[in-house]
């Protein structure tokens, strides 16, 4: 797994809200990890490459304003006092476009939308087919991805990544750190793919 810094991965504002009936509610977000770069010598991209990421796909139970986990029995969680600071959609494609340009060491990584005048040289499709865990417990990432052509007709490259790391305790803040290493991991992993194919 890869190490981060203790709580550089969160952001927690915590405000008056209205997730649930009263109380307070914590606020939290994703962000890119401070990675190096995964190229060297003998595999490296063109620095004039560009890449657009979108779309970044989410499965279905995360449509909500609230933190979403699972129960040991694998039934939703929603917390009333817990939520997402924005579009949890725009976050993940904030932070696999971050990482993604961070790894491969190119500055021209796009997320949609972009100028349909100056399409990327290739657009990363990604699925997240599960992207939650129980607090306290195990919480995993499976991802489904291809790469495409300019013209968005051609599969470059595709597959399927699973991660899993298991929470320190049972706190939110664990578990959001958790999903950001996870974010983290699997975006590595499909960028050291892509540098040895294009």
């Amino acid at each position: 797994m890869i190490k981060t810094l203790l709580f550089t991965c969160l952001l927690t504002i915590t405000l008056t809200g209205c997730v649930s009936s009263g109380g307070k509610v914590t606020y939290y977000s994703l962000f890119a990890e401070p990675i190096t770069g995964i190229a060297n010598d003998s595999a490296a991209v063109s620095p004039t490459l560009s890449i657009g990421v979108a779309p970044v796909v989410l499965p279905e139970y995360l449509d909500n304003a609230a933190i979403v986990s699972f129960t040991q029995g694998q039934q939703l969680r929603i917390s009333g006092s817990r939520a997402w600071a924005g579009s949890l959609d725009a976050a993940v494609l904030r932070v696999v476009t971050g990482n993604l340009s961070a790894a491969l060491q190119l500055e021209q990584v796009w997320a949609f939308p972009w100028d349909t005048r100056s399409r990327p040289d290739y657009q990363l499709q990604i699925n997240l087919e599960e992207f939650a865990g129980v607090l306290g417990g195990d919480v995993r990432l499976q991802a489904r991805w291809k790469l495409l052509s300019q013209k968005g007709d051609t599969v470059v490259m595709s597959g399927l990544e699973k991660v899993t790391q298991t929470s320190e305790n049972d706190s939110y803040d664990a578990y959001v750190k958790n999903l950001n290493n996870l974010l983290t991991e699997v975006t590595l992993q499909i960028a050291k793919k892509i540098i040895i194919t294009i």
